[in-house]
């Protein structure tokens, strides 16, 4: 995995962290195609929808796309205010935007639930909040790994991945004669030169299984099925509250890195 920080605990605990947040990426878009009708972390998309919907001539759809884009933006500004307003006063980084996210997630399932007869307003309302949660998810991964990675699309991480086994292949025409192929898995998964690999396939498999997993749930429990990611937000914040093996509380509060800190690899 990165180097985070200097520090092993640190390191640890944004592996955590970002794996957990690539799941929650994961369930959250899957399952908000099933519950609003699109995948509400395709900024992307969206914008490509904009230019489809002008040429047809509807301009409510070409601006609902182009709200959606502003509404994923405002959530990456929210997360990154949270996160420098907590360094600034010496707290820890990524509670608030957590607990904020998790809140939102909360609220999406509690509307969704209550309101039978949902108009388009509502479905509108609703599309936009999970657009602020990815957009603020987006942000936090993106401060917590120094801009290495995202979690709430795959189009980079491929990319990398696609990369990466570039140099994997090497590695192993280096060493496939030396070493059985029991050493050889033992030292891919030690090995520097391959940690981003590992990581990019950790985060693909992470988002993946989300994706998978929040249907499924959507599929039998319906609408309540959007409290499964924001638990999982709600859990690393009582990570972090609570210290256990003080992980996330290294993670989160011995990083004195500015806003715009260069990425370790």
């Amino acid at each position: 995995m990165p180097i985070w920080t200097e520090h092993s605990e640190s390191r640890t605990a944004r592996t955590v962290v970002v794996l957990t947040l690539a799941c929650v990426a994961g369930m959250v878009n899957a399952t908000g195609f099933f519950a609003v009708g699109t995948y509400t972390s395709h900024v992307t998309g969206h914008a490509s929808m904009i230019g489809d919907e002008l040429a047809r001539g509807d301009r409510v759809a070409a601006l609902h796309f182009f709200a959606l884009v502003l509404f994923f933006i405002a959530g990456a500004f929210l997360a990154t205010l949270f996160v420098e307003s907590a360094r600034r006063l010496g707290r820890a980084r990524y509670v608030a935007a957590l607990l904020v996210e998790a809140s939102i997630l909360t609220a999406f399932t509690a509307i969704s639930a209550l309101v039978e007869e949902k108009g388009e307003h509502l479905w509108r309302l609703l599309t936009a909040m999970l657009s602020i949660a990815m957009g603020m998810q987006n942000a936090l991964v993106t401060r917590i790994s120094g801009a290495v990675v995202r979690t709430t699309h795959l189009t980079g991480v491929a990319t990398d991945i696609g990369i990466e086994l570039a140099r994997l292949f090497y590695w192993l025409r280096r060493r496939t004669l030396a070493v059985s192929p029991f050493r050889l898995l033992v030292d891919f998964t030690r090995e520097e030169e391959l940690q981003k690999l590992r990581l990019h396939l950790a985060l693909f498999g992470s988002f993946l299984a989300g994706a998978i997993v929040g249907p499924l749930l959507f599929l039998r429990f319906g609408y309540a099925a959007m409290l499964a990611p924001g638990l999982l937000l709600f859990g690393l914040v009582l990570l972090d509250r609570f210290g256990w093996n003080r992980a996330l509380s290294t993670g989160f509060r011995q990083d004195p890195s500015p806003m715009h800190r260069p990425p370790a690899v």
